[in-house]
């Protein structure tokens, strides 16, 4: 059922009421309770690698490509992968030599897959490289939860 949209006829019978000043202030005072207010720039981009995610397991990481995106574009403010493309969200429209150098950033396979880093790490079988690995910052969340799970194997669960 489409939502019914209100005529001048509508309202006559209101017209006594609506036309009182304590009726107008009120109306006057009225605020919206939502407003939709979307300052942000949306741009949609096709990379020329694959970002990591289950499928891609070999991908480059969406967020190692934001942090390059905003030395590019400092207005970029967020990054979304959707099927083969990504979305950029901006505060404002780029200046057009800040969208050159995006557009060069984006277009470039070697450069982002640079940022892709060491992935992959030493399996730890000594105690102490499992808690190395589980007080590093930089650990990723499944390579941590492998480490743990060995952690409490060898250590939590030999105690019972």
């Amino acid at each position: 059922m489409g939502r019914y949209k209100f005529t001048p006829k509508d309202l006559e019978p209101l017209r006594t009421f609506l036309d009182l000043p304590l009726a107008r202030d009120v109306v006057d005072a009225a605020v919206p309770v939502k407003r939709l207010a979307r300052t942000e720039l949306l741009e949609e981009v096709t990379l020329p690698v694959e970002v990591l995610s289950r499928e891609h397991t070999e991908g480059v990481p969406l967020d190692a490509i934001l942090l390059e995106v905003q030395k590019t574009t400092p207005t970029a403010t967020g990054i979304v992968a959707r099927g083969d493309k990504i979305i950029i969200t901006h505060s404002r429209a780029p200046k057009p030599q800040e969208r050159a150098k995006l557009e060069k950033l984006l277009n470039d396979a070697p450069t982002l897959r640079t940022l892709k880093g060491p992935v992959v790490r030493a399996v730890a079988t000594k105690q102490k490289d499992v808690k190395a690995i589980l007080l590093d910052d930089s650990t990723p969340d499944a390579e941590w939860l492998q480490a743990f799970r060995r952690y409490a194997l060898d250590t939590l669960l030999k105690e019972r």
